[in-house]
This record gives structure tokens, sequence and C-alpha cells, in this order.
């Protein structure tokens, strides 16, 4: 159910003339670092509001999340799980590692990459 919010909630914020910025910025043109992603075209600033306000969903949810061809739902994820990583125990902060290396492939843009593999992985080496 959680999930189902959470992809409304993105949905109602889509921007398509945004998005099309966006995917020109974050190079999905073919050939391009990010060929495959798409854009819902909303801004940083909104998505990390989301993540405030649903940063309490299961894994499972995350996963789905991470599974999205949408940067923006991907990131909303990440942000999301960064949080989770810096105020869980360490049973918790274990399953977000598991979790960020499983699904590491669809980390695949500057932006992800730098919003979580420093605060998560980094995190996760340094202890």
């Amino acid at each position: 159910m959680r999930y189902r919010q959470v992809r409304s909630a993105l949905l109602a914020l889509a921007d398509p003339e945004k998005a099309v910025q966006q995917a020109g910025f974050f190079k999905t043109g073919e050939g391009q670092c990010a060929e495959d992603d798409r854009f819902l075209g909303i801004t940083v600033p909104i998505i990390r509001r989301l993540a405030r306000q649903f940063r309490l969903l299961g894994l499972a949810d995350y996963e789905r999340l991470l599974d999205s061809t949408y940067n923006d739902a991907r990131l909303l994820a990440l942000l999301i799980l960064v949080w989770q990583y810096q105020n869980g125990d360490i049973h918790l902060k274990e399953k977000l590692h598991r979790l960020y290396l499983k699904k590491r492939c669809r980390v695949n843009n500057w932006n992800l990459v730098g919003s979580s593999a420093p605060n998560i992985l980094g995190a996760h080496l340094v202890t």
C-alpha cells in the first residue's frame, strides 16, 4: 500500500517540461552514461521533502523504487535509505548495506552515487 502512495505522489509531482531538461542534463541519449534513465521532472528539494514523508517504508518498497526506470524514484529511495542507515542499529545497517550492493546497478548516475555511496557504502566500510 505504501509503495502505491509513493508512486502516486511522484506521478502527481511530475513536470514533463523539467523532465525533458533533466534527461538532457543527465545524458540519457543513445550511448550516453544514463541511456535508459527516465525522469519525472521533480526537483531535488521536492524529492527530499517526499523522503521525509515516506522515510518509514519497508525494504520491499525501497527495492521497488530502486527498480524504477525513473531516476527521481531511485533518488527518493536512496535518500530514504541514507536516512535509515544513519539512524538505524547495526542490524538494519547491515540489511541496508546488502540491499545497496544488491541494487548497485540501479545506482547508475552521478546524482544517485553522490547522494548515497558515501553515506551507505563509505560509512559501512569505515565501521
